[in-house]
């Protein structure tokens, strides 16, 4: 990977702008509130989340993630066939 991937801030705390959409969507007959944002380059699911669904979390080598304020965000798994 050459460039590190971004989420945007809006993305990381679910705020709602003129460049995100907020869908519904379902997983596992769970409701899923999706922020689909213009500013992030990856999608992100929260750890939490991705357990109480049953997904495969798998380990990865560290990752760091941009976020538009400046800050990293350090992230240590993947979810790679969750839909």
């Amino acid at each position: 990977m050459d460039e590190m991937p971004q989420i945007s801030i809006h993305a990381l705390y679910g705020v709602h702008t003129y460049q995100t959409m907020k869908v519904t969507g379902k997983a596992e007959n769970a409701t899923l509130h999706i922020l689909i944002d213009l500013g992030s380059t990856h999608n992100f699911l929260d750890t939490t989340v991705a357990k109480r669904l049953h997904s495969t979390v798998k380990k990865i080598p560290s990752l760091q993630v941009a976020l538009a304020n400046g800050q990293e965000l350090n992230c240590n798994t993947m979810c790679k066939d969750f839909s």
